[in-house]
């Protein structure tokens, strides 16, 4: 965006907020007069015509002409702008004007550097056909035209478009700044787009008859493609362009075609260069793993086939197989075998099929390796049992006297079974207990 489109935002911003957000309502909310029937006389159609509000499109606009019968007209637009001016007033028309020429980033509109009257259709001719290169009041115009007579095709070429090499194209837009002069009508007899070689096409893009009122009227769409496939360097060739060709209509007196300026603007997506973008790592970078061959789970911004490493290199010298999840966008990587505790950094590169990571723009994730178990610390004014030993044997370590029956020790069984010493008079071995079961202590 320009330095002085940025800078117009915000005075145009600054103009809403003192207009009190009148423009605001003005812009973005859909006025009555937007939904009003248009006059059918505006398109040479019976004064009783009705048209079909439900049908009414940006640019066209459908009038049952008698019942079971309906004709279908473009280039309404104008009208309904115009309308819309009517009831707001010329100062919030000339201001959503302004704002929609700021706020608006497209490719193009561009203008042509070559127009020529070309005879391969009808028999009326252009005249000044060059005057339709700028929208200066200086016309391209047909000689005069009776009914049915149709006019040479106007070519437009040489529109001087940069396209990106690799963008798909999406929509192709021709504006026609036309009016027509005479008692009688002029029509659409062709709207064609010429081809790269030169070539017009087959497609017609008509919007029907002709307003004595000059405006630009719209042929084709940000999304139509004029039946063609079209590649950046087509639109960017010189002999890529649009022709039209006119025709009388509705009685005998004579008229002319004139046409003031072609533009066209060209819808496009530019073609990805981008290696896919992996996010949502878990574990997350910096956090504390415990298995030498840890599992790691990502997201990727688009499909996707992705490897994982411990050195820092482009996809395709990475070695081991790819993760699991390869040509979708979520991914499992289980890491090589790390080693020993402690610091660790490993790598993740993917690839879309034509775009692959290299090692500056790998995503380097680190983390902590730590496999030593915890220690289970006690609860300070905890306790546990009274537990019973699992092991009691007599420990001839000290004394004299060995215990009988040192077992009968390990439980308290009200059975009068006991571990005892038959001499009393002498001192005893240890009565040794263990094995406790103390596992929480």
């Amino acid at each position: 965006m320009s330095p002085f489109k940025a800078h117009s935002k915000f005075v145009l911003a600054g103009l809403m907020l003192l207009l009190g957000g009148a423009f605001v309502v003005s812009a973005v909310t859909s006025r009555s007069s937007e939904k009003a029937p248009l006059d059918p006389a505006l398109f040479g159609l019976p004064a009783d015509a009705r048209e079909a509000m439900e049908l009414r499109t940006d640019n066209a606009a459908t009038f049952e002409v008698s019942p079971g019968k309906f004709a279908a007209v473009g280039g309404v637009a104008q009208y309904v702008e115009q309308a819309v001016c009517e009831e707001e007033g010329v100062f919030f028309c000339f201001l959503k004007r302004v704002g929609k020429a700021l706020l608006a980033d497209a490719s193009g509109p561009n203008s042509p550097g070559t127009i020529v009257d070309d005879d391969s259709v009808g028999t009326i001719a252009w005249t000044n056909p060059s005057n339709a290169i700028s929208s200066d009041d200086s016309y391209a115009a047909t000689d005069a035209i009776i009914y049915t007579q149709q006019s040479h095709y106007l070519k437009a070429t040489n529109f001087g478009f940069s396209i990106p090499v690799g963008a798909t194209i999406d929509g192709i837009l021709v504006e026609v700044e036309r009016t027509s002069v005479g008692m009688a009508g002029v029509s659409d007899a062709a709207a064609r787009i010429v081809k790269s070689d030169g070539a017009i096409g087959t497609t017609d893009n008509m919007i029907g008859s002709w307003n004595p009122t000059e405006n630009y009227y719209s042929y084709g769409s940000s999304f139509e493609l004029w039946g063609e496939d079209w590649t950046a360097e087509d639109i960017n060739d010189d002999d890529f362009g649009f022709a039209i060709s006119a025709i009388g209509i509705g009685g005998s007196s004579q008229r002319s075609a004139r046409i003031d300026h072609i533009r066209i603007t060209v819808s496009y997506t530019e073609a990805d260069s981008a290696p896919p973008v992996p996010s949502n790592f878990s574990p997350a970078s910096e956090s504390t793993i415990t298995d030498a061959t840890q599992n790691v789970t990502f997201d990727t911004d688009e499909n996707a086939t992705c490897k994982i490493s411990l050195t820092d290199q482009a996809y395709g010298d990475m070695a081991g197989d790819a993760c699991t999840g390869g040509g979708t966008q979520s991914q499992s990587c289980t890491t090589p075998d790390l080693g020993a505790d402690g610091a660790k950094t490993v790598y993740i590169a993917c690839t879309d099929g034509t775009n692959a990571d290299i090692a500056e723009t790998n995503e380097a994730l680190s983390y902590a390796l730590d496999t030593t178990p915890p220690t289970l610390a006690p609860v300070p004014g905890s306790s546990e049992g009274p537990n019973s030993p699992g092991t009691v044997a007599d420990d001839a370590s000290v004394g004299t006297a060995a215990w009988n029956n040192p077992t009968n020790a390990s439980e308290s069984d009200n059975s009068n079974t006991y571990s005892y010493v038959e001499d009393a008079d002498t001192t005893t071995h240890y009565l040794k207990a263990n094995n406790f079961n103390l596992g929480n202590v």
